[in-house]
């Protein structure tokens, strides 16, 4: 099962995790993987372009890692055997937020299995059902445009209008 997520909710998530900034040198960040590139700790995502990374301010790496992870899953499912491709159900992280009740039935049959005892222990601890508050996407891009470049910004709007309209798999 994957599951798609708005970028702006995705970029916004990073920011107050600090994943643009010092956070993959903290040896607490145990979590994730990284490499040294020129004396520098680096997050897996930004191997290949470690100087473009090195150059941009914390939300414009976000914005970038994101925009590569995305390509990335995207060529990876296109590549996939159309079988492969048949035992891949993609999810709207929003719809099983949202309208999880909607949603479940849809995995459960996917998997060919059944809610256990477990599965509304699992939804009260992720808040799911939550309400939806339609102003939350505008006031988290606000956040970022005040903290992005206009290139960067592009690329992030590019990416939400891609998901917003299924452009993209993934």
């Amino acid at each position: 099962m994957a599951h798609r997520r708005n970028p702006i909710d995705i970029v916004y998530s990073w920011m107050g995790k600090s994943y643009g900034g010092d956070f993959y040198s903290n040896k607490r960040s145990s979590t994730s993987l990284t490499y040294k590139f020129k004396d520098e700790i680096m997050p897996h995502y930004a191997y290949g372009w470690e100087d473009e990374y090195y150059s941009l301010n914390g939300v414009d790496r976000i914005i970038h890692m994101i925009n590569r992870i995305r390509q990335y899953h995207v060529s990876s499912y296109k590549k996939l055997s159309e079988k492969n491709k048949k035992q891949v159900l993609f999810v709207s992280f929003e719809k099983l937020a949202y309208d999880t009740y909607d949603v479940i039935p849809d995995i459960t049959t996917f998997l060919n299995t059944k809610s256990s005892k477990y599965t509304q222990k699992i939804l009260q601890e992720e808040r799911c059902p939550r309400v939806y508050n339609p102003k939350s996407i505008e006031r988290k891009l606000n956040v970022i445009k005040n903290k992005s470049s206009k290139l960067s910004l592009d690329l992030l709007m590019n990416m939400a209008y891609e998901f917003e309209h299924n452009s993209i798999v993934v």
